[in-house]
């Protein structure tokens, strides 16, 4: 399930979450399933009490998990960001909490990872009305606007190596990837909602994300494969 000969260990699931208290305990499980031995972190961005009891059970029960717990709401973006700097293997994926994920789609990002630094994946289809359309308006109008594609593709399901982030820095982890990471690739993959959860917009953390770009005014572009 992971970039070339490194084993599950050598990867750390970062998972931002908030008030997914009815399904987070399914989702945790298929994650231990498909990737046994690979540590997760569950950074929770200040969820209600039902969510945090679910999040500490587990947290006990499960050896391989960790549990951030956010003493103010800091947003998806910066939620992730905490919990990569909790990483110590080599590897990170970043996937949101209310994807159903399969060895299919862990295996795709592998199949990317064995050549590139930075693999990012996008749903192929969505349910929720709007969002990955916007989404995807966004990734095909940014070029046209002077946006490298490297910024447009950003997504928060990744893989990627821990050595490319400055633990240190505060700047979202997709603008650190695009100055350091030397080879990107990005994929659709075929990510179904669980049932009963709730999509959070992505087109707004895109957005954001070009916007940083435009202030920064830095000229370099990753490479694309």
């Amino acid at each position: 399930m992971v970039p070339g000969e490194i084993q599950p260990e050598a990867v750390t699931v970062v998972v931002p979450t908030l008030n997914s208290g009815p399904w987070i305990e399914g989702f945790v499980d298929v994650l231990i399933a498909l990737l046994p031995g690979s540590p997760i972190v569950l950074v929770d961005d200040c969820s209600g009490e039902e969510t945090l009891r679910v999040l500490r059970r587990l947290a006990a029960q499960r050896e391989v998990l960790t549990v951030r717990e956010n003493p103010e709401q800091v947003g998806q973006v910066q939620a992730t960001l905490a919990g990569c700097r909790i990483a110590t293997t080599e590897w990170i994926v970043t996937v949101d909490d209310d994807w159903r994920l399969t060895s299919e789609i862990l295996g795709k990002l592998r199949d990317l990872g064995e050549h590139h630094d930075a693999v990012y994946g996008h749903a192929r289809r969505h349910s929720s009305l709007g969002n990955i359309g916007l989404s995807r308006v966004a990734r095909q109008l940014g070029p046209l606007f002077g946006v490298p594609r490297s910024v447009c593709e950003a997504s928060s399901t990744r893989l990627f190596r821990r050595e490319l982030l400055d633990p240190a820095a505060d700047s979202p982890i997709d603008m650190q990837l695009f100055f350091t990471a030397q080879r990107v690739a990005s994929c659709d993959l075929d990510l179904e909602m669980i049932d009963g959860a709730q999509r959070r917009t992505s087109l707004g953390s895109r957005l954001g994300m070009a916007a940083s770009y435009f202030k920064n005014r830095i000229p370099r572009r990753a490479p694309w494969r």
